[in-house]
């Protein structure tokens, strides 16, 4: 605008002048009144008032030979620059180009009030040319430095980000190493638990399932287990409730697995009354004690089961239980109590189940990792009903490959929602 007035003294635009006074004191009154408005406002009436003078002199003023339209160029990128989200500048980089159109149509009709020789004209639109242009290269440098300041500044949060997640990751593995101690040696499975199996399929580095194996003169004790959460919070819940299942055998030495949860549960809830908060996290498990001499098998669950499966259609027990056959082989179901390990509202005693196995049988104790995950044809749950029949149709030796394979089979295209843990003893 202030150019605009220059250029009125250089060729005749003398009837012009109070016309272009005017846009200009407006103009000053408006910037100066737009300190006290709030900050968007300010952005809004400075991507609107180029549109209004620009429209003014282009078609009221010079007419179609001043080139005034193809300011236009100049104001349509000031909303780019003052908007980062497109909802709020593309709108007004559309009605810049409604704006130049309706220029250059109305521009054939109305006569403009300046009257200027051709020498004048072509001088004017020259500087005009030079404007534009020098405007548009201003902007664009403008947006080049926005656009490398951008560049900068995700390049650092990246380099940032990279940091912070080769600590996090380092240190989660420091953590699955600190878990990794609390589950059984290679030794001591190869040793104690040769005729049983272990599918342990962490979600994340680390889990909240675990495994859970010990030896107590001639019985054998191993569980399954399944913390609140999974991942970080899973996987000290873990360590929490594996040290309480330790302390309760070693240091309190409970022998039966009634007992054992007992005493379990309340070092859970113990450990964990200690914070402001309340915390009901604890574990669902299965647990069993096998007397390798009388063959005599116990069993106690936290919302777990426990499977045995055998070629008898009968189990040797006082227990309640229930069963499916596929070919001559049976899976029995004998359900575990329906409280969690830890702290809850439900106050039942764990009930104790004592079955007497026979040669050929098969105890299965397992997580619900396995049964509710996400895949095949249809992207639904694997479930438990189609869990037992393909246990009942496998006879393989290595049921932990076995599983393995189904699993992956299973969840191919889709993301493992939990841990999996499934461990198992053939007699």
């Amino acid at each position: 605008m202030l150019l605009f007035y220059l250029l009125s003294f250089v060729i005749s635009l003398s009837e012009a002048r109070p016309v272009v006074l005017g846009m200009m004191a407006i103009t000053i009154i408006h910037f100066w009144v737009s300190k006290k408005l709030p900050f968007n406002v300010i952005k809004l009436y400075a991507s609107l008032i180029p549109i209004v003078l620009i429209s003014i002199v282009s078609i009221s003023i010079i007419g179609e030979g001043g080139g005034d339209r193809f300011y236009f160029a100049c104001s349509l990128i000031l909303p780019m620059i003052f908007y980062k989200e497109k909802k709020w500048w593309l709108p007004l980089v559309l009605l810049n180009i409604v704006a130049f159109i309706a220029s250059t149509f109305l521009q054939q009709y109305i006569e403009p009030m300046a009257s200027i020789s051709d020498q004048e004209l072509f001088f004017y639109a020259g500087i005009n040319g030079i404007a534009i242009c020098s405007l548009i290269l201003i902007m664009l440098k403008v947006f080049k430095i926005e656009i490398d300041g951008f560049q900068q500044t995700i390049t650092d949060q990246k380099q940032t980000l990279e940091i912070k997640n080769k600590e996090i990751t380092e240190s989660i593995n420091y953590a699955k190493g600190i878990q990794e101690a609390i589950l059984p040696s290679a030794h001591f499975l190869e040793r104690e638990f040769k005729h049983g199996f272990i599918c342990y399929l962490p979600k994340d580095i680390v889990a909240g399932d675990f495994y859970w194996i010990e030896k107590v003169e001639d019985d054998l004790y191993f569980a399954a287990a399944d913390c609140t959460g999974h991942g970080v919070p899973g996987a000290m819940v873990s360590v929490v409730c594996s040290n309480a299942l330790q302390q309760s055998l070693h240091e309190y030495r409970h022998t039966n697995t009634s007992d054992l949860l007992e005493s379990t549960s309340q070092l859970v809830s113990k450990t964990f009354e200690k914070s402001i908060r309340e915390i009901k996290d604890g574990m669902d498990i299965g647990l069993c004690r096998w007397n390798a001499e009388t063959g005599m098998l116990q069993f106690s669950g936290a919302n777990n089961p426990l499977w045995l499966i055998s070629n008898s259609s009968e189990l040797k027990t006082n227990s309640d239980y229930k069963t499916i056959e596929v070919e001559g082989r049976y899976l029995h179901e004998v359900k575990g109590t329906k409280r969690p390990v830890g702290n809850s509202d439900i106050k039942m005693k764990f009930e104790l189940h004592e079955i007497q196995l026979e040669q050929g049988d098969e105890i299965i104790l397992q997580t619900d990792g396995f049964a509710d995950q996400f895949g095949g044809t249809n992207g639904k749950k694997y479930k438990y009903n189609q869990l037992k029949m393909f246990l009942l149709k496998t006879k393989s030796i290595d049921r932990s490959e076995i599983l393995k394979r189904e699993f992956s089979a299973w969840c191919e295209g889709y993301e493992q929602i939990d841990d999996v843990c499934l461990i198992g003893l053939r007699i």
